[in-house]
């Protein structure tokens, strides 16, 4: 099941912006409510969670992708100066930020609340709690 996502690629390692997350990024992470809401609100990335021994933390850390910007924020020490690392033209993590920011104001949704609405000519429209309550 797997085998289906592409791998991280090569990104610009010249343009890339450091910061702290505004987030705890074990939360998106590990919070399968949480991580399905980021992905309804930021579609089209990729994500995954990488478990490295070479991180000076020994925690990895929780990464974002499109193909051409990439993201990533480490699971321990969030909030510090050089956590979260960003580079392409869209900043992703800003973005996870704000629907898991959405996310908790509506009240932390479990999947359950969420609806789909597929018309007659293949357009998807995902909703919450009812289908007059659109996300994206």
């Amino acid at each position: 099941m797997r085998d289906q996502r592409p791998e991280s690629g090569e990104f610009d390692i010249e343009d890339v912006r450091y910061g702290a997350s505004g987030i705890d990024s074990v939360e998106v992470a590990e919070q399968s409510h949480a991580a399905f809401a980021v992905g309804l609100r930021v579609p089209d990335l990729f994500r995954q969670e990488v478990w490295a021994g070479y991180d000076r933390f020994g925690t990895g850390r929780f990464e974002v992708w499109d193909g051409v910007s990439y993201a990533h924020c480490r699971l321990a020490d969030w909030e510090g100066g050089h956590a979260v690392s960003q580079s392409g033209p869209r900043s992703l993590w800003d973005e996870v930020t704000a629907a898991h920011t959405w996310w908790v104001r509506e009240g932390r949704p479990e999947l359950t609340r969420f609806g789909m609405t597929v018309t007659a000519v293949g357009e998807h429209r995902p909703w919450l709690d009812s289908p007059e309550y659109l996300i994206g």
